[in-house]
């Protein structure tokens, strides 16, 4: 990942654009791919699990253990910008279950 950030800094993109996109891709292949799998196989329920505990884990854990080795600094645009953009994509995701049941393809684009 150390190449990722050092070509995107070479080409003048921002070190958080870096993390949101080419990183974050990257970390979540391996979900990306027991989604695929198990929707293959119909069974959506594991899709949405795997998704939703993913992120748990990656929030709560991956970040306490985190801070527990070292104190994490933010940076105030990502706690006005960017942390209320990801709590309203997990609530329009919330709604989507709770009202429709499901999700189609066109809204889980």
């Amino acid at each position: 990942m150390q190449g990722a950030v050092a070509g995107g800094v070479a080409l003048a993109v921002p070190e958080a654009v870096i993390g949101m996109t080419l990183v974050a891709f990257c970390t979540s292949l391996p979900e990306l791919t027991t989604c695929v799998v198990a929707a293959r196989k119909g069974q959506s329920d594991m899709i949405i699990g795997g998704i939703v505990g993913s992120n748990i884990l990656n929030i709560f854990s991956v970040k306490a253990i985190s801070a527990i080795a070292k104190p994490l600094i933010i940076e105030p645009r990502f706690a006005v910008f960017d942390m209320p953009i990801v709590v309203g994509v997990t609530l329009v995701f919330g709604v989507f279950l709770l009202f429709f049941g499901r999700i189609g393809r066109i809204a889980g684009a």
